[in-house]
């Protein structure tokens, strides 16, 4: 092995080995800071706030309306970070899927010709890589 194998190594162990140590240290601080704690401060005296007039009562006889029904859970946008690693995987193979939007090329394009590695069109028997586009 070479030096810099051995550096990548220890890089790939030091780091697993420095984030397990960060949280048994947070872990260790949270479980020691409950019993350092102050007591809490004296509460003070609460404000006085104006109270709100008083609603006037409903006539005998009329029944008020029901509430309203509640409202429907909120989505979330669909431009909005994903949470969770496991999203962003995804995320990703969705996009690797798909491709990229056909909605983004100009009018009139046929379909495109099948491209090589790196984006470039495939050789043909000839080694022209032009022979086999049909030009317009």
């Amino acid at each position: 092995m070479t030096i810099e194998q051995l550096l990548i190594l220890a890089v790939l162990v030091l780091i697993p080995l420095v984030n397990y140590l960060a949280g048994r240290l947070r872990r260790s601080l949270k479980e020691a800071e409950p019993l350092a704690a102050a007591p809490p401060p004296p509460r003070a005296e609460p404000r006085s706030r104006p109270r709100p007039p008083a609603l006037p009562r409903p006539a005998p006889g009329i029944v008020p309306p029901e509430a309203a029904p509640p409202r429907p859970a909120r989505r979330r946008a669909a431009s909005a970070a994903p949470r969770s690693l496991r999203e962003s995987r995804r995320g990703i193979v969705l996009m690797t899927v798909l491709g990229p939007c056909r909605a983004l090329e100009p009018p009139g394009d046929g379909p495109r010709p099948a491209s090589g590695p790196g984006g470039t069109p495939p050789m043909t028997r000839s080694g022209d890589p032009a022979a086999g586009v049909v030009r317009r």
